[in-house]
């Protein structure tokens, strides 16, 4: 049988290309910053798989927060 529920790097992954066109629109200061908070992110991706969040973005905003 296979996963019902996404991993969480599949999620962050999805999550980043949602946020595509937001970034575009970033200056370059701000696009560096941002991805950062997704390369934050992606250091808890083991944590956060455990978490099994109903809203995984509240996961995501946890991961970097730690940092």
């Amino acid at each position: 049988m296979g996963r019902t529920i996404p991993t969480f790097t599949r999620y962050l992954e999805e999550e980043m290309s949602t946020w595509r066109d937001f970034r575009r629109a970033l200056g370059k200061e701000d696009r560096v910053v941002f991805d950062r908070l997704f390369r934050l992110a992606k250091r808890h991706i083991a944590e956060a798989s455990h978490a099994k969040r109903p809203i995984p973005f509240d996961a995501l905003v946890m991961c970097i927060l730690l940092e």
